[in-house]
């Protein structure tokens, strides 16, 4: 019975305090701010940051906080909070007062405060989310790929000539089969030079065998990796190596 009583002794006292404090804060901002729509907007806002701010960072250490970090971050930003409400609530005392005269810093002190306010929840909000073990988990998945990759690139230009040799060796072969197949439509077709590929057979004009067609013989084919067939060279042509007089 004796602890019931106790329990709900302190929680009238905060329950009371609260109301308190937010009153004078409510009014404090105010007076700051002004009290048309935008000053009153700006008034609630600033008493969320401050008294709801104490509150709601304690019960997110409590019962949400995840980790060392959150809790250390939600411990700081509420304790900090609380020592903001708790002076913006005696700044407002101190200002509306009439035994003394109001200090010229208090306007500047509240200013502060309340930037003061909206600093530490922000910080804290952002700290949170970095410091959750799902953020945390992310950022080092990423830093094991970065690492790999990094790695992988640096095998990949030490492997740069031996690739840039393969592939050379490849395209190489493959522009001296097209040197070959280019040369042997100019003999076949003419001065069209259309390749026998496309244009079917060849035909040879009259007045003989052109003189590149001298330069195709069967030792100078196999100097490009491939035959030409005999008949497409003349028989005096594969004797000698010269083209017959007209």
């Amino acid at each position: 019975m004796t602890k019931n009583i106790g329990i709900a002794a302190v929680a009238l006292v905060i329950i009371i305090g609260v109301l308190f404090s937010g009153y004078n804060n409510f009014a404090l901002f105010q007076s700051v701010l002004g009290t048309d729509l935008t000053g009153t907007l700006f008034s609630l806002a600033g008493l969320v940051l401050f008294d709801l701010g104490a509150i709601g960072w304690a019960l997110y250490f409590s019962h949400g906080a995840r980790g060392s970090s959150q809790r250390a971050t939600a411990l700081a930003a509420s304790v900090i909070c609380l020592l903001l409400t708790i002076s913006g609530a005696a700044l407002h005392l101190l200002m509306t007062q009439t035994l003394m005269d109001v200090p010229v810093w208090a306007g500047l002190a509240a200013m502060i405060a309340i930037i003061g306010a909206l600093a530490v929840n922000g910080i804290s909000a952002y700290l949170v989310h970095i410091t959750d073990p799902g953020t945390i988990e992310q950022i080092k998945i990423r830093d094991v790929e970065d690492t790999i990759l990094t790695e992988a690139y640096r095998q990949l230009s030490a492997k740069a000539k031996e690739i840039a040799g393969q592939v050379a060796n490849d395209v190489s072969n493959e522009m001296r089969d097209d040197a070959v197949r280019s040369l042997r439509g100019h003999t076949r077709g003419g001065n069209n030079g259309t390749s026998s590929l496309s244009a079917g057979p060849a035909r040879t004009s009259n007045h003989g065998t052109p003189k590149l067609a001298a330069l195709l013989t069967r030792p100078a084919a196999q100097a490009f990796g491939s035959e030409i067939e005999a008949a497409d060279v003349p028989v005096k042509v594969r004797r000698n190596g010269t083209a017959p007089k007209g």
